[in-house]
């Protein structure tokens, strides 16, 4: 991503609607599937680190991040040790050691998402366990998607049988973020007829609508991760490596 990306998450990452709603859902998630809480975890592309203090209560937390702007910024502010390294190459881990890996969003930021999969899978125990999230739905690609340098988004299908190439089983999926579906897709279709905009989920509203938006969002923890959404702005799976 740019460097302006980095610097808008940044700002944006503790307070914004949609990055404090996605962090309750995998929270919620990471509750039911993470029963031993002395895990060695791994964000893999953490960004400005505004997921690396919640991570910290499911085990002893380090991640890796190639900008030098948000790895020196998440350091700072979360105390974890983040290490300079991008997917599917420049990740200097040995491999069968990682027991959870997490990737938020960075998958559809990555080129050879199938070869960055497999490096991944190298690097993790036999039973190791990655959660990851990606953006929803082919058709939605567009300005937002251009800006924040995405190669594409995903369908369920789609990154099941990519799951399964990779030697990974499915231990749960769902889509997320569905109840303010219909309302992001309208703001997606104009977003693309305008390059002054802004890619949604960036700059925070004013702060009634953020709360009001961030308690919409906030509702679908009450389903997540106990029932499995048919739709939504986003994918979350928990997977176990098989192979």
């Amino acid at each position: 991503m740019k460097k302006s990306a980095y610097q808008n998450l940044a700002e944006n990452q503790q307070r914004h609607w949609w990055y404090k709603g996605r962090r309750d859902v995998i929270k919620k998630t990471l509750e039911k599937y993470i029963l031993n809480r002395d895990k060695q975890i791994l964000e893999i592309g953490c960004g400005a680190g505004g997921n690396l203090t919640m991570l910290k209560e499911f085990g002893t937390v380090s991640a890796v991040e190639m900008n030098d702007f948000a790895r020196e910024y998440s350091m700072t502010n979360s105390g974890v040790k983040v290490a300079k390294g991008s997917l599917p190459d420049a990740l200097d881990i040995p491999e069968d050691l990682l027991e959870t890996v997490c990737l938020f969003d960075v998958l559809e930021h990555v080129q050879d998402d199938k070869e960055a999969l497999i490096k991944i899978h190298g690097l993790m125990k036999s039973d190791g366990q990655l959660i990851l999230t990606v953006p929803a739905y082919q058709w939605l690609f567009g300005h937002h998607d251009e800006q924040l340098e995405h190669f594409r988004r995903y369908s369920m299908r789609a990154l099941k049988r990519l799951i399964k190439e990779c030697g990974f089983s499915v231990t749960y999926s769902s889509y997320f973020n569905f109840l303010l579906f219909p309302v992001a897709v309208l703001v997606r279709v104009l977003n693309n007829f305008s390059d002054k905009l802004m890619p949604l989920g960036t700059n925070k509203p004013n702060e009634k609508i953020n709360t009001l938006l961030y308690k919409v969002f906030k509702q679908e923890t009450k389903l997540i991760p106990r029932f499995k959404i048919p739709f939504g702005l986003s994918i979350i799976v928990v997977l176990k490596k098989t192979q």
